[in-house]
This record gives structure tokens, sequence and C-alpha cells, in this order.
């Protein structure tokens, strides 16, 4: 966090509601919102934004009701051709680091029985989406 404050990076956390409840691993959970913080504010430019956001989707106890959290930057993006090796095993961009995290990430997310998907543009920055069913 403190590259974040160097860089003067605004981070914001949105959660609606606010006493959203997700049964996870916690020690789990905060390892993958740790990496996934970490990978933003490294791609993150002077003066970014840094967005973590967590809300239900659908009505509470139906059928289709989801927790989606979400962690989104103002950063350099991903190119579309990486995109889908983002979470392969030693994938990486960084000069730090040996490309495991997101590849971990991904696991804990799915023994969650949870999904992990990245949007992201060039020059516009990107968002990981998280969504958890509330039998996890």
């Amino acid at each position: 966090m403190d590259s974040a404050k160097e860089n003067k990076i605004l981070i914001s956390v949105n959660i609606d509601p606010p006493d959203l409840k997700l049964w996870a691993d916690k020690f789990a959970l905060e390892r993958v919102l740790r990496n996934l913080i970490a990978n933003a504010i490294e791609a993150i430019p002077q003066g970014g934004r840094l967005t973590v956001a967590a809300k239900t989707i659908g009505p509470k106890h139906s059928p289709g009701y989801m927790t989606e959290i979400t962690v989104s930057d103002t950063g350099v993006g991903i190119a579309p051709e990486r995109l889908s090796n983002l979470f392969m095993d030693y994938a990486t961009t960084n000069r730090k680091g040996i490309g495991l995290g997101l590849a971990i990430c991904k696991k804990i997310v799915e023994e969650h029985k949870g999904s992990i998907e990245v949007k992201s543009q060039i020059g516009q920055g990107t968002a990981v989406i998280l969504q958890f069913s509330p039998s996890n």
C-alpha cells in the first residue's frame, strides 16, 4: 500500500449492502484480494484509481443469488492476446514475481465454487470480477 500512497493512487471501497457476508475461508480470500490489489497498484500510473467493490446480484435467497467482488483499476490494461493465459502458472508481464499469483487466485476462487473473470482495455484499465454463490 505504500506504493499506492507514493503514486497518489486513490483507493475506494464500495460494499452494498454494508452488511454483506460471504461464507469463505477468510485467509484464502484475503490472499486473493491482496494479490489482485497489488497487481492493480503495479499497473496504475501516478494519480490513478483503484476500486474494490462488493455487491449482491439477484434477490437474497433466490436460486440466482450471487455475491460479486470486483477489483478494478485505471491502469495500463492488458493486451487482448494476454487475457487467455493470465491464469496459467508462470504467466507474467511483471519484472517482479514468477507468475503464480493469478493462478493461485483462480484455484482459491474455484475451491470456493466461484468464478473469476478479467475484463481489460489497453490504456483504460482492468477489472477482475469474482462471483460466488451463497452455498460456498
